[in-house]
């Protein structure tokens, strides 16, 4: 009797035991599974996270040498265009492509609009009266435009860290610059191009060279027009022309189409 209610207790037991043992299997694996689930999203977050890291560190890479190309490139420009800007011919070539480029970007249109260092006819010297563009004026005027670029004095005050040569040597650039607007007078375009006003525009390819000149002889401008008939201008100013003429064309084709 003894020996058979033991052996029942036994298989209690380690039923009992077995029951538990599924249940607390059962239950680490539900456990399992909400950790997993917990984790998964941190996972997948810090495996997106580091995803982005590497991508901005691959772009900050390309970045840098890009800009690092790019400032290669532009230091390569400037000294290129500082030794074109320390050679009088190539400076003045420089000067009159930078008129073409600002004419083409006006959106005039070359042996149309305007024509460029073509031989003014009955000039005595030939190579003396070329200006470097005329542009056609509805109604049948002509304005003539000559590049001009005094660099010298100019470079040499910007380098200059005194302020007294400073301020001598952009005097010498201002005069450097009236100078050149009294020869353009001197040609008197007007006499030989059919059609021109009483005056010619003087191109200078960068305003900082006409404000420079301004911050010295406040009255360049206006001297050299009143005395020279000679209207400096610099990208912006020479745009907002052309500009006016393009819109006076358009104008004057608006009739003439209708017909």
């Amino acid at each position: 009797m003894l020996k058979s209610s033991t052996e029942e207790f036994r298989k209690q037991a380690a039923e009992q035991f077995k029951q538990q043992q599924e249940l607390a299997d059962s239950d680490l694996k539900a456990r399992q599974t909400a950790v997993q689930n917990l984790v998964n999203p941190v996972r997948e977050s810090l495996d997106k996270l580091r995803k982005h890291v590497d991508d901005s560190d691959k772009e900050r890479i390309a970045d840098n040498t890009k800009i690092s190309q790019s400032v290669d490139g532009l230091m390569a420009e400037t000294s290129g265009l500082r030794k074109i800007l320390h050679n009088p011919q190539l400076r003045g070539q420089w000067g009159e492509q930078h008129l073409h480029n600002v004419l083409d970007a006006a959106g005039m249109e070359q042996h149309v609009d305007y024509f460029k260092q073509d031989t003014v006819s009955g000039a005595t010297d030939a190579a003396w009266m070329r200006p470097d563009a005329q542009v056609k004026i509805p109604g049948g005027a002509t304005v003539v435009i000559d590049a001009k670029t005094p660099h010298d004095s100019y470079d040499q005050a910007m380098r200059s860290t005194n302020g007294q040569e400073q301020t001598r040597l952009l005097a010498e650039h201002a005069a450097a610059l009236a100078k050149r607007a009294q020869e353009l007078a001197g040609r008197n375009y007007a006499q030989w191009v059919e059609g021109s006003p009483d005056f010619v525009m003087m191109y200078v390819p960068t305003d900082p060279m006409l404000d420079a000149a301004i911050k010295v002889e406040p009255a360049i401008w206006q001297e050299t027009w009143q005395r020279h008939r000679v209207l400096i201008t610099t990208p912006g100013l020479l745009i907002a022309f052309l500009r006016t003429v393009a819109l006076a064309w358009q104008q004057q084709d608006i009739p003439q189409n209708a017909h």
